[in-house]
């Protein structure tokens, strides 16, 4: 069913319609994303001023805490409470003591220089040695209670009169109070050591609103946003750890963000329906023209003087990208013409050139090939018909190992899987085919990988065939003829057109005494006896130019220089390439010394 068609200028508007939809959806999104932004940016900056902030407080608090015990240290020494060794601990005692009910310390421990309790008062760790914190000699100590109260304790060397030198300990509490001292607004405090919150600006109620150590991040409370951050106390090898929840107030509502974004659409939306509508006017005709003139192009396939008008028209006056449209379609319009005739063109030559190899092929007693992955014969040229004994149309779609040898089917098998996964070209891999007749035809293969479009290998091979069975037979003639040459008990020797010999058998150098070697590139006159004359050589080279052959008695001498006599037999081979001839002497010695005898 086909689909009903709709004018450009109403598409146009229902496109434009979608547009500003999408648009105002856009525009609240980022609305409300640069809320999210303005958000965590004011969350960052509020907690990172918070840590600094209760960083330089804490510090502040350390140096209070410090110039107490330092305070305290004098007043003990300058009390003169230890110059009378008589009566000094019991007025001693009770300074240390109305020092602990202080608001201000937890508890007080006096000890000597041997680190022997002498006075401990509430809340005191004891005369444990350790080492120095700070230059000063303080040291910073945390302990809880069997409450679980968490304490802070600081150690300084004080002067013990004429007990020498000591060590003044004194206690503070870090409890509820301490942190609600120091809370700022919108801010609460807690203080988490050794895995477990302690205390809490909030009281009891807060401490389960702490988060444990490690976690610095968003949290969510009672609709409320809330940025942790944690900071270590100061001079200490384990210190608790102050954490601080900071409220986050949003810079605006998200109502807010939504309203200034819709605001902001609806002035662009206007103003952009306004141009888009002048802009349509002009454009919809031009783009109007343009279909027509596709549609005439579809209709005809080539120019025509109707499709240039409209060209001309969606061109229009100006150079705009519709009329970059209009002249691209002209130019690919004359290039398709173009290219439709040198198609055409290159199809030609393509056929001539499949023709001229084909011819080629045929007449070089080549033929070409084609087999898939599973060796099944995709193409065959008609010049394997002869070399299978079998017509072309039923060699191909039938699997080419089906016409071997059953000896042969599972090691050419093996080495076709083997070519195919590597993929590589080879040539010259033989392979013996069972002809219709029981006869056997030797052929020689060279192919290639096919690719696909897509340059991937698609498992077939495509090459040619050249039949080698003619050269297989005359390799094998060959060898019979250079076995018999060899082993023959006559001496034979075979030279050039210009008598040079070429090469001579073992029964030669048996006969003479001359080797291969001393043999070679010599001429026959090297053995003569001197018993014959020229009328003799004239009348034997005159039976060989008319008769190709020659036989005779003749007398030689031997590289020890015995003469002898001997049978001789000579035929000319004749080159037809070289249009000469190559005389083949032999031999026979023993018929003729059997006469001898």
């Amino acid at each position: 069913m086909s689909k009903k068609r709709q004018p450009l200028r109403r598409a146009a508007a229902r496109m434009v319609g979608a547009v500003l939809l999408i648009s105002a959806l856009v525009a609240v999104a980022i609305a409300i994303i640069v809320y999210q932004i303005a958000f965590e940016r004011q969350a960052r900056e509020r907690s990172t001023r918070s840590v600094a902030e209760y960083q330089e407080k804490l510090l502040a608090v350390e140096r209070q805490w410090a110039d107490h015990l330092a305070r305290e240290k004098r007043r003990l020494e300058f009390s003169r409470l230890l110059e009378n060794p008589a009566n000094r601990w019991e007025p001693l005692r009770a300074y240390l003591a109305a020092l602990s009910d202080s608001p201000f310390y937890a508890g007080v421990a006096l000890c000597d220089v041997n680190r022997r309790l002498l006075f401990r008062e509430k809340q005191a760790s004891g005369c444990v040695k350790a080492e120095p914190a700070t230059p000063q000699g303080q040291w910073n100590h945390y302990f809880t209670d069997a409450a679980g109260n968490l304490f802070a304790e600081r150690e300084i060397p004080v002067s013990l009169g004429p007990d020498g030198r000591g060590y003044m300990r004194m206690t503070r509490p870090l409890d509820h109070a301490f942190l609600r001292s120091h809370a700022f607004p919108d801010t609460e405090l807690f203080i988490e050591w050794q895995g477990r919150v302690i205390a809490s600006s909030d009281g009891e109620a807060g401490l389960a609103r702490g988060r444990t150590v490690g976690y610095s991040g968003s949290i969510d409370r009672d609709g409320e946003r809330f940025e942790q951050r944690w900071i270590d106390f100061p001079d200490s090898a384990d210190p608790p750890r102050l954490l601080i929840q900071t409220r986050i107030a949003p810079p605006f509502t998200i109502a807010e963000s939504v309203g200034l974004a819709a605001v902001v659409f609806v002035v662009l939306a206007v103003l952009l329906s306004l141009a888009l509508r002048g802009w349509l006017a002009r454009l919809v005709p031009r783009i109007e023209k343009l279909n027509l003139a596709a549609h005439q192009f579809a209709f005809d396939g080539k120019s025509s003087p109707i499709l240039e008008m409209h060209l001309r028209q969606a061109r229009g006056e100006g150079i705009d990208e519709l009329s970059d449209v209009a002249v691209a379609l002209h130019e690919m319009i004359a290039d398709l013409g173009q290219r439709d005739q040198q198609r055409r063109e290159a199809e030609l030559l393509l056929r001539e050139s499949e023709q001229r190899f084909r011819d080629v092929a045929e007449f070089s007693g080549e033929f070409v090939w084609e087999i898939d992955k599973n060796q099944t014969i995709a193409y065959i040229s008609d010049g394997a018909a002869e070399v299978f004994g079998r017509p072309v149309k039923e060699l191909i779609g039938s699997n080419f190992l089906d016409y071997l040898p059953a000896e042969e089917r599972g090691p050419m098998m093996e080495n076709v899987r083997a070519k195919a996964f590597v993929g590589e070209p080879f040539r010259r891999l033989e392979a013996t085919i069972l002809r219709t007749d029981g006869s056997r035809s030797v052929l020689l293969f060279s192919g290639t990988p096919v690719t696909g479009a897509d340059g991937r290998r698609t498992g077939s091979y495509r090459g040619l065939v050249i039949d080698a069975t003619q050269q297989y037979r005359d390799r094998e003639s060959l060898r019979l003829a250079e076995k018999v040459f060899l082993n023959s008990a006559q001496a034979i020797l075979i030279t050039d057109p210009a008598t040079r010999i070429i090469t001579v058998n073992p029964a030669f150098t048996k006969i003479t005494g001359y080797r291969l070697e001393e043999a070679v590139c010599a001429t026959p006159a090297k053995f003569a006896s001197g018993r014959h004359d020229k009328a003799f050589f004239a009348a034997m080279w005159k039976a060989i130019n008319e008769e190709d052959t020659w036989s005779g008695e003749l007398w030689d001498r031997r590289k020890n220089g015995e003469i002898y006599p001997k049978w001789l037999t000579i035929n000319a081979v004749h080159d037809p390439e070289t249009q000469g001839h190559h005389p083949l002497r032999r031999h026979l010695l023993r018929h003729h010394r059997a006469e001898g005898e």
